[in-house]
């Protein structure tokens, strides 16, 4: 009885396969369904927003002073 030993998919053929379907591996390993790029996109701009409304926050704070209401 002869084998025929059929090569095993690479690495990189499954994460091809995984990217047409629309997952994704993130850096824990879990898979995502969210583009890489954009789930960085989405984190930058949470991290903008949170400063702007801290910096909004700070400018609320000084104008309420100076203008004399207690805080």
């Amino acid at each position: 009885m002869e084998f025929c030993l059929l090569p095993l998919p690479s690495a990189t053929m499954a994460e091809d396969a995984m990217e047409k379907a629309g997952l994704y591996f993130d850096e824990l390993n879990k898979i995502r369904i969210l583009e890489p790029e954009i789930a960085v996109q989405t984190n930058d701009l949470k991290d903008e927003c949170k400063d702007f409304l801290e910096s909004a926050l700070i400018i609320h704070l000084c104008l309420l002073l100076r203008l004399g209401y207690p805080y």
